[in-house]
């Protein structure tokens, strides 16, 4: 954990993340991320969450199928959200809007990880900005 970032308002932030059903992005190691993503995912304003769906980023398709079905309060966490391709990418916004678009509060919500730093990777063009407009609804770095 960066000694820049007090646990302090790591907690705050994860209580934050865990309460509203908005993206998360997180960077960080491996480990790190995907124990902060576990803790969001597994909690909630109303109690645990109903399940959680853990993939790699690069099988987002894959996805979609479960996203059709009965996703109440369902949990998408995309792992390695840097290693998406352009048509993955141009798919994730595409259903990010959709379901913010949707009347009443989402039934599903997304949790990313990643060990790089998007934000280069926008500048360099290699990642969609509004991908990282989008899951940069809440952005904790460990």
């Amino acid at each position: 954990m960066l000694d820049a970032y007090p646990e302090l308002e790591l907690d705050t932030d994860i209580d934050i993340a865990a309460r509203t059903s908005v993206p998360v992005l997180i960077s960080g190691t491996r480990d790190d991320t995907m124990r902060i993503a576990m803790t969001i995912a597994g909690s909630g304003e109303h109690g645990p969450r109903r399940s959680v769906l853990v993939t790699e980023a690069t099988g987002v398709r894959r996805i979609a199928a479960t996203l059709n079905g009965d996703t109440a309060r369902r949990v998408v966490l995309l792992r390695n959200i840097d290693l998406l391709d352009h048509d993955q990418q141009a798919w994730l916004i595409e259903a990010i809007l959709t379901r913010c678009r949707t009347a009443g509060t989402p039934d599903w919500r997304l949790i990313a990880t990643t060990s790089v730093a998007l934000f280069d990777q926008v500048a360099a063009g290699s990642f969609a900005a509004p991908l990282f407009y989008l899951l940069n609804a809440i952005h904790i770095i460990v």
